[in-house]
């Protein structure tokens, strides 16, 4: 089994190590509400994908709450 002949040094650990940060994720504006949403996804405050309507906000909420 391969051993390492000398301890890897913070720096180049760091270095080696800079992609593994966490990411922003990015967001979108609904073109009919302007809430703040994912992009390829819809709306959860109006239930719309690219001007359709996928999902009956109303009728969602209340099937949650019964």
């Amino acid at each position: 089994m391969a051993v390492p002949k000398k301890k890897t040094s913070p720096s180049r650990m760091r270095m080696r190590r800079s992609h593994d940060r966490a990411m922003h994720r990015s967001v979108q504006m609904c073109n009919d509400c302007g809430a703040v949403k994912l992009p390829h996804s819809f709306c959860s405050s109006c239930g719309k994908y690219k001007g359709r309507v996928v999902i009956n906000i109303k009728v969602a909420k209340e099937a949650e709450e019964s």
